[in-house]
């Protein structure tokens, strides 16, 4: 039952990434991305969104007190009339019910402020572009131009009370880009067409060299792109992957040059910030807080002490955000909410799971007593194992309830996942999963990564021994685990240090080509009977495969040493 008492405050992304974050009174209730349940990769907001959302999360069955609404510069905002008519028309809305809307970089704020528990500090948002001026509800030093589009926020704060320093604002002519965000986003463009790609840049970064091209110009927290790079970016026909007009090396050298000049661009916007601020604590949030290549150079140059970046530092992140915003300022109470994991989606029964694999004749399920230790030993023989728990990952890393696992010292399990099992191209990194206690042995981190949003450079006496998660330039996009953030994984990691030495195993998202992380268990099930998976952990249960796919350390010629 529902404690009227408390309030109901949702917060919405309505643009790129749409997602919902719902509060019942100060504690987090659930927070999914849309493209969960559409399958629509980086699914946008529209009208009937809210009837997607009350289906998966029963609490909006009840009155709702509060909706905090975010939009970007898209053109969505132009349908505020029928999102309010959506609100009325499908949710029950309790006396003294309110709606507002937040401008986007203040949401991506709020979901990096809120959840750090850091008392005083810097913030920072960094993204494609955000909201336009005059949709800005937040107050801001003058800025040349006044017109435009946010690209770039900087903050200090101490306690509840925020003070924007500065904004990069963008005129809006795309023949003159502005800003990192943006400077990045055309950089996939000439590989890749579509949004949404800039992870496959830093995995082929990693297999380039320098090229002899300029610096982007900083001026304090603003970020200009030469014409050189511009006309760069009016070359894409040059540089399509899916072409032959470059070779992968050329493609691989603008990839490199681009990220250096990317970090080397943040790492001078960040160093302004603390010591404009001279503040030791940073929140950083928006799009370019993905790029953990440049998260990494920032948190051991830029100055702070300590960087938190949320879990879902995207546009997804922002209705945590919204929902945040509306519970301190608009509700009036304090937030307990601590991003300590990113297990927020909904919860997803497995009481019907037997019922389920019997429609398929070619799987068996079983119940082991010891499924963490049959796990382990399953890794260890060379399966390649998909996991599914029971709240998923609200973020887009999957971090132990929606991954693909395997052993991580064979290049081999790499290539099968990558070729036979995502249908992605073979340069495609696989990141690590490390005991936390164990991650300052194996890579040079010292501190915990749990969200998936650092690199590390692996321990030379460990490069050759950790093939599946090795990048070609020897470093590897580290998560760490504990026992009380992932239990179930942290134990299957003990069993398989006992077998191998190695207290690590390689972690990849659970999707298939094309295709969204899977949300509930009939997804993952009918998922694992789709590709060569080995086995599929759904806790307590271990599911199998009559006709199992051949392991895959036997069909190699590449052997542990």
């Amino acid at each position: 039952m529902i404690a009227k008492k408390l309030p109901i405050v949702v917060g919405l992304n309505r643009s790129q990434d749409a997602s919902i974050t719902i509060f019942h009174g100060n504690e987090h209730h659930g927070s999914i991305q849309k493209e969960r349940l559409t399958h629509i990769k980086h699914d946008w907001g529209k009208v009937n969104d809210l009837s997607l959302y009350k289906k998966v999360f029963p609490i909006l069955h009840h009155p709702v007190d509060l909706i905090v609404e975010c939009f970007s510069s898209d053109v969505e905002i132009k349908n505020e009339k029928l999102y309010i008519e959506e609100i009325e028309n499908t949710f029950k809305l309790a006396d003294g019910y309110q709606r507002i809307h937040m401008s986007h970089h203040l949401a991506h704020l709020y979901s990096t402020l809120s959840a750090s528990r850091y008392d005083r500090g810097a913030g920072l948002v960094i993204d494609f572009q955000g909201s336009y001026t005059k949709d800005i509800t937040e107050a801001y030093p003058p800025t040349s131009p006044a017109d435009g589009l946010e690209v770039a926020s900087f903050y200090s704060f101490l306690g509840s009370n925020i003070t924007c320093i500065h904004k990069h604002i963008w005129n809006g002519d795309r023949n003159h880009p502005e800003g990192l965000g943006m400077f990045y986003n055309f950089l996939s463009k000439c590989f890749y067409t579509g949004d949404g790609k800039e992870g496959k840049v830093m995995g082929l970064a990693s297999h380039g060299k320098m090229m002899d091209l300029p610096d982007l110009d900083v001026e304090g927290g603003n970020v200009y792109i030469g014409r050189e790079w511009i006309d760069i970016f009016k070359q894409t026909a040059l540089y399509d992957f899916s072409a032959n007009k470059k070779t992968f090396q050329e493609k691989a050298d603008l990839a490199a040059t681009g990220q250096m000049k990317f970090q080397q661009a943040l790492l001078k916007i960040t160093q302004w910030l603390q010591q404009t601020t001279q503040e030791k604590n940073l929140c950083y949030s928006g799009g370019c807080a993905l790029n953990v290549i440049g998260n990494s150079f920032i948190r051991q140059n830029s100055g702070f002490n300590s960087v938190f970046i949320p879990p879902a530092p995207g546009d997804g992140g922002t209705s945590i955000g919204c929902a945040l915003y509306g519970l301190q300022h608009i509700i009036k109470k304090p937030s307990n909410f601590v991003w300590a994991n990113d297990y927020l989606g909904p919860a997803q029964p497995i009481g019907h799971i037997e019922d389920t694999v019997s429609r398929y004749p070619s799987l068996t399920i079983e119940r082991p007593s010891n499924l963490e230790e049959r796990c382990a030993h399953l890794l260890h023989e060379g399966q390649v194992a998909a996991l599914f728990q029971e709240r998923s990952e609200f973020g887009p890393r999957a971090l132990g309830n929606r991954s693909i696992i395997a052993d991580p010292r064979y290049g081999v399990t790499k290539f099968w996942i990558n070729q036979f099992i995502k249908g992605r191209e073979w340069y495609r990194p696989i990141a690590p999963v490390v005991l936390e206690e164990d991650a300052a042995t194996y890579f040079d981190l010292h501190d915990p990564s749990p969200f998936m949003l650092y690199t590390a450079q692996i321990k030379r006496k460990y490069e050759r021994e950790l093939e599946a998660i090795r990048h070609n330039d020897n470093s590897a996009r580290v998560q760490t685990v504990n026992e009380q953030m992932n239990p179930f994984l942290y134990r299957v990691i003990k069993n398989f240090k006992v077998l191998s030495s190695i207290g690590i195993v390689l972690n990849t998202s659970f999707n298939l080509k094309g295709d969204t992380i899977v949300e509930t268990v009939e997804e993952a099930i009918d998922s694992f009977s789709k590709k060569p998976f080995h086995c599929l952990i759904v806790p307590p249960y271990l599911i199998t495969k009559k006709n199992p796919p051949e392991n895959i350390l036997q069909i190699s010629d590449i052997y542990y040493d």
